[in-house]
């Protein structure tokens, strides 16, 4: 199973993406690929949004072999961060509707 834990703390962002979905075989399992999808959208806007100073990354770890992916943000625009971080958690949370056995998703926000 795949958890995906996001939290808020002091105004920084935590975000952990961790553990494979093992819905099917490597290379087969679409669980397991909207997760990452989602996830490296999300990183990769904020890196973006880095570049425009409107957050600032605080901390990035990646590892394919274990399944994870554990970054923090603190942002500068609050409004803009807020609207991608929705539209990730909104694609967690319609996973968890469809995999339960595969995704489990905890916001503390």
């Amino acid at each position: 199973m795949t958890s995906v834990n996001i939290d808020e703390i002091n105004g920084v962002t935590v975000v952990s993406v961790s553990g494979h979905a093992d819905y099917s075989n490597d290379g087969k399992d679409i669980v397991c690929a909207a997760i990452s999808a989602i996830t490296q959208s999300l990183l990769q806007t904020l890196k973006y949004y880095e570049t425009q100073n409107k957050c600032k990354i605080l901390s990035e770890k990646t590892q394919e072999e274990t399944g994870c992916c554990l970054f923090s943000f603190k942002s500068k625009s609050k409004s803009e961060t807020d609207a991608i971080m929705n539209m990730a958690i909104m694609g967690y949370s319609m996973l968890e509707n469809s995999y339960p056995k595969n995704i489990c998703v905890d916001i503390k926000k």
